[in-house]
């Protein structure tokens, strides 16, 4: 069970299955322009926690779509604000962790921003919200696109690139393992990548076919199953420390069994991996022998 639970412009649209009892306390931030959830969303959501027993709070801003790269300072600031607003609720939670995903930090067009501007408002703002919050993990999370075309951070290296400018000690990264793949990526070289720098804050594990532009959200293991074993294996090898989360998406699954095989997949693979390291994998890995790795892989 968790104490709490803040949504920082999520989407706030109703799941398959019906709640229980929500014993934790749940506050949404919400900016009222915000185009991926109209007025009805949040007032279905407000229904749907009343009757689950909830308490909740709603905070809705005005004239604010949320982005730190708005080109309106005053918007700008509130989006800066909602962060801190967050963080504030975290740090009363007795939370380690504030995850920002900046949704609309980006741009859709050529010719429409000025990058280094971009960039450099977005480095200032987090080196804020740094600031403000020192006993805070404070974790951005890179996505390529969806919903803005380009993300102003839209790979991992640009993420880790604006991690090391924004230059606190608090301040690290939170991979997806599907958005990596959205990027072109292998998630495991990604870890390692961010690992190397000890930046790894989070670790969102899922899977997809991840078409151009579309984030699948699917069960780990579904698509990609070496690709899966390879992250756990470097996560074990960057001995990291962090949360792992399934990012998943049950549109027509059992939430509650999809849960639960995300859980046993990942402890089977991370055992694998393990198990692999044990046999000598770092041996074959320096000498190439891929085939020398499948051939122990069959016999786990």
């Amino acid at each position: 069970d968790v104490l709490g639970v803040v949504s920082i412009h999520g989407i706030l649209a109703a799941g398959d299955s019906k709640n229980e009892d929500i014993k934790a306390k749940v506050l949404c931030l919400h900016g009222h322009d915000d185009p991926m959830v109209p007025p009805e969303q949040v007032l279905a959501f407000e229904t749907e926690m009343t009757e689950a027993g909830a308490d909740w709070q709603v905070h809705v801003y005005g004239s604010t779509m949320h982005a730190f790269t708005n080109p309106a300072a005053s918007l700008r600031r509130e989006a800066i604000q909602l962060t801190l607003n967050a963080g504030q609720w975290a740090r009363e939670l007795g939370a380690r962790e504030l995850i920002v995903w900046p949704a609309y930090d980006g741009y859709d067009y050529p010719l429409q921003v000025n990058y280094s501007e971009l960039w450099q408002y977005v480095v200032q703002s987090f080196r804020e919200v740094c600031d403000f919050f020192p006993e805070l993990r404070v974790s951005l999370e890179p996505k390529p696109t969806e919903p803005r075309r380009y993300f102003i951070q839209n790979t991992t290296g640009a993420g880790l690139l604006m991690v090391l400018e924004v230059d606190r000690e608090n301040m690290g990264l939170t991979l997806d393992f599907g958005h990596c793949l959205m990027a072109g990526e292998n998630p495991a070289q990604s870890v390692a990548l961010v690992g190397k720098h000890k930046k790894l804050w989070g670790m969102q594990l899922n899977d997809g076919f991840v078409r151009p532009g579309c984030e699948d959200g699917m069960l780990l293991g579904s698509v990609h199953p070496q690709q899966t074993l390879e992250c756990l294996l470097w996560l074990q090898r960057i001995q990291y420390d962090g949360h792992q989360y399934f990012d998943t998406f049950p549109i027509n699954e059992d939430p509650v069994r999809e849960a639960a095989a995300n859980i046993r997949r990942c402890t089977r693979w991370w055992n694998q991996a393990a198990e692999l390291e044990a046999k000598g994998l770092s041996n074959w890995q320096s000498d190439h022998d891929i085939l020398k790795t499948f051939e122990a892989m069959e016999e786990l």
